[in-house]
């Protein structure tokens, strides 16, 4: 355990160090040390450098105008995307180690943590769609989201106070119940609780959501229950309920 220590304060400070160096270039010495350094068609760095040093060097020539990066399997510890201003989507998923996220673009709309612990999002008022596969119930979520994908995230509750929200993925979590909070999610369409411990819901529940057309209830107790014909013949004649 100590050598791994030891080896990982090591490469924090050649990270630091190296950096360092990008900061205090020019942008032509900037860009020669990038060398092949880039972005592919699908927004994936490729680069023989570490993907911070690379991200600081590219955010300096003309990929900075990137609208889609890829990040995915990077080894990130954090993220800081400061010079992409025009970045509309990001993929950060499977970086085990990634639990911070400095600072990214305002103008984000497309989020990806899939496996990835990210604790905390920056402020990103503009975002409309984020998936976090396995991640943290913490996040506060931005209440510009759309689509919003949980699945098997460490949740408990459906989220609230997401009044643009239509499409929300709670597929293996541990909710439990489904509640009769109003106008919560008033734009809500589409909810998946299919492998959650769900056992009720409860009378008024699915009439608080007005817009919602399909729930998906398959692999829960409550489908086991029965209690699923009841429901239909208590909702509205459009509501799908999948079981």
């Amino acid at each position: 355990m100590k050598d791994l220590r030891h080896e990982l304060a090591a490469d924090l400070e050649r990270a630091a160090a190296a950096l360092l160096v990008a900061d205090r270039m020019d942008d032509a010495a900037a860009l020669a040390l990038a060398g092949n350094a880039h972005l592919d068609d699908e927004g994936r760095v490729v680069s023989t450098l570490p993907v911070d040093v690379t991200l600081r060097l590219l955010a300096r020539g003309p990929a900075a105008q990137a609208r889609a990066l890829d990040l995915q399997a990077s080894a990130l510890r954090f993220l800081d995307l400061r010079g992409f201003e025009q970045l509309r989507r990001l993929d950060v998923a499977q970086n085990p180690e990634l639990r911070e996220l400095r600072w990214l673009p305002p103008l984000l709309e497309e989020l990806v943590l899939d496996e990835s612990p990210v604790l905390r999002l920056p402020l990103l008022p503009q975002l409309r769609s984020l998936s976090s596969l396995g991640g943290h119930a913490k996040l506060t979520l931005p209440r510009s989201l759309v689509s919003l994908n949980l699945e098997r995230a460490f949740v408990t509750a459906v989220p609230s106070g997401l009044p643009m929200l239509e499409t929300l993925n709670l597929e293996g979590t541990m909710v439990r119940m489904l509640g009769t909070e109003p106008n919560t999610l008033p734009a809500l369409t589409s909810l998946n609780l299919a492998n959650t411990p769900l056992t009720r819901i409860y009378e008024g529940a699915l009439s608080g959501h007005p817009s919602l057309r399909v729930l998906d209830v398959r692999n829960t107790p409550l489908a086991r229950s029965g209690q699923v014909q009841r429901l239909k013949r208590q909702t509205h004649p459009l509501l799908v309920i999948r079981s």
